[in-house]
């Protein structure tokens, strides 16, 4: 189940990892080897800041204590970085 506050931010996520936040000129060429893994990384930081934000607002709500912290982050990333298609 998605939380309504956390749409805008999966959206995003799903966006940035179609590439729909490219120009089309971008998106002609051939990506080098160094470009991929600058979109890795790009990628990798957006899956961070989504899901701090998701734990901002889980702890805000109640949702987090300090002892599941580890565990849910844990969660939580992972399904973010399932959306953006990325390894573990």
């Amino acid at each position: 189940m998605v939380f309504p506050v956390f749409k805008p931010l999966l959206l995003t996520a799903f966006f940035f990892s179609r590439g729909l936040f490219m120009s089309e000129a971008s998106l002609a060429k051939p990506v080098s080897q160094k470009d991929e893994k600058l979109l890795d990384f790009k990628k990798q930081e957006l899956a961070l800041k989504v899901t701090k934000e998701i734990m901002v607002k889980f702890i805000e709500i109640g949702r987090v204590t300090p002892s599941s912290f580890q565990e849910t982050f844990r969660s939580v990333h992972s399904e973010v970085k399932k959306g953006l298609h990325l390894k573990d």
